[in-house]
């Protein structure tokens, strides 16, 4: 009796052992299509499709930096600049305006103050706070307006309150 059941556990076993093993869909598949076959193709003159291309990479642009020179500092901010304010994320511009600014105080010159101030990675955060700007002033103005009517009001209440008594 002991004999059959351990045959049987021992065919149980052995024909699921193939359960623990990869099938041969495990892992990545690759499909025969490559992506630009699948890709949509762009369609030439859309606005807003495609941003001008500086020719600059994060590292080519970091490399400018560090390599800038007094002398050579206004033309490499010219070179610089495109890429900022077009391509550039908000981190990276960030970054990369702290990275110009220190150069600049270690060679003594100045960044213009106008220096890549259109970029299109800070064009959401301008236009929330213009619009924070826009409100705060309206409310000022509001309250200034009540602040105007409230006297005239207690000047009236004034000369109501003898002609009680």
């Amino acid at each position: 009796m002991i004999s059959i059941t351990r045959a049987a556990i021992l065919a149980l076993l052995a024909s699921n052992v193939a359960a623990f093993t990869p099938s041969k869909t495990f892992g990545v598949q690759f499909s025969g299509l490559s992506e630009s076959a699948v890709a949509e193709p762009e369609v030439a003159g859309e606005p807003g499709t495609e941003a001008p291309s500086s020719g600059l990479s994060r590292r080519s642009l970091k490399r400018l930096i560090n390599r800038m020179s007094k002398e050579s500092f206004s033309q490499t901010l010219d070179e610089i600049e495109p890429f900022l304010q077009n391509e550039a994320g908000i981190t990276f511009y960030s970054k990369s305006l702290r990275r110009i600014s220190s150069k600049a105080k270690m060679l003594g010159a100045t960044v213009p103050s106008d220096f890549a101030k259109g970029a299109v990675s800070t064009k959401k955060r301008r236009e929330k706070q213009d619009a924070f700007i826009q409100q705060k002033e309206e409310e000022r103005l509001a309250a200034e307006a009540e602040a105007a009517e409230a006297p005239e009001e207690v000047a009236e209440e004034s000369e109501e309150a003898p002609a009680e008594e």
